[in-house]
């Protein structure tokens, strides 16, 4: 499904920042 694939990578970029902040 690609409507997943967008999710899925809209949360990736969702938790980026805050892993990154976290490190």
């Amino acid at each position: 499904m690609l409507l997943l694939e967008v999710l899925n990578s809209t949360v990736s970029l969702l938790n980026s920042p805050e892993t990154i902040a976290r490190s």
